[in-house]
């Protein structure tokens, strides 16, 4: 074996027999993007405590500002090249349910506004509670749905 070998194994081999455990990794944070997209479209969501929202924006939607429930709020995009994203209806579905709890069906209704259409369900939650979420969309002309995952946790008090 040639000297720059062994010059380049001497650390390693070092480093096995000293017994100290790597330095952790630190962890990164997972943002969620509040979107997914497939081909020409693209669903957007979010979610907010009822509790949170402006009185003109729950008055004008029919929901109780309260902060145990939760809106979930849903649209639908079309994508076209090197133009902006033009919202379009769709069919959407969902589930909700806690950690320990059989999922139950998100009733969604549409709202119109701005000549957009979005999509609107309020759930109950419990402070700290940890809520999933699975959400879908079939726009007009898609080949599949759009899907997404998610998980919420409100501190309600």
């Amino acid at each position: 074996m040639t000297r720059a070998w062994l010059a380049l194994l001497f650390p390693l081999i070092a480093a096995c027999g000293s017994g100290a455990p790597p330095p952790p990794v630190e962890a990164r944070q997972f943002e969620d993007p509040g979107f997914v997209a497939d081909g020409d479209f693209e669903m957007r969501y979010g979610t907010v405590l009822a509790g949170d929202l402006p009185d003109e924006v729950a008055t004008r939607h029919g929901i109780e500002r309260r902060n145990d429930r939760m809106v979930i709020n849903l649209s639908v995009l079309q994508r076209r090249a090197g133009e902006v994203p033009v919202p379009v209806e769709a069919e959407v579905a969902g589930t909700w349910r806690g950690l320990v709890s059989e999922p139950r069906t998100l009733d969604f209704r549409a709202v119109a506004a701005h000549e957009a259409v979005s999509y609107l369900a309020v759930v109950p939650v419990v402070d700290g509670e940890v809520i999933l979420l699975e959400l879908r969309a079939r726009p007009p002309g898609a080949t599949r749905p759009l899907e997404a995952r998610i998980t919420r946790r409100f501190d309600t008090r």
